[in-house]
């Protein structure tokens, strides 16, 4: 081997022992953590029935509650029929180094419980309680809400 090439091998050896050093020293954080406040949101869905019948409900609008809080969702369009999805903002605490996400913990909120009113024109507007830590451990669950009709129909 010329000298050029031992030079240019033993600069890319100690450069790639270098960023390897530099690389597993920030995954254990040795040079440091930021904490940072980040929105996040989680989603919830609910299947709407007839409380009677057990049919599902179309077009039913949610609208949220908590303490303090009058619009404490939102509601995304489903691409299923007869579900409705909501979309409940949470703060988290992300730790963070320079090339790495550590850790992250959900803030929890000024009143845990989350109160969600199912709306239709034709049906009486039920409340649902939820806890907002049981929606982050498990969102995929689909909660079903009996809906009672307003106006009974009339016999012919």
């Amino acid at each position: 081997m010329t000298r050029a090439v031992k030079t240019t091998v033993a600069a890319l050896s100690v450069t790639l022992v270098l960023v390897s050093i530099f690389v597993i020293g920030d995954y254990f954080a040795l040079f440091g953590l930021k904490k940072y406040l980040v929105l996040d949101y989680i989603e919830a869905s609910f299947k709407p029935v007839n409380k009677e019948t057990g049919a599902p409900v179309i077009d039913v609008k949610i609208r949220c509650f908590q303490m303090g809080n009058n619009n404490a969702c939102t509601q995304k369009k489903s691409r299923s029929t007869g579900i409705v999805i909501a979309r409940i903002p949470i703060q988290k605490l992300v730790w963070k180094s320079i090339l790495f996400k550590n850790k992250e913990e959900i803030v929890p909120p000024k009143d845990p419980r989350l109160q969600i009113m199912f709306i239709h024109y034709n049906y009486n507007n039920p409340v649902e309680t939820l806890v907002v830590e049981d929606i982050v451990q498990s969102p995929v669950i689909k909660k079903v809400v009996k809906m009672e009709r307003k106006f009974i129909e009339a016999e012919q």
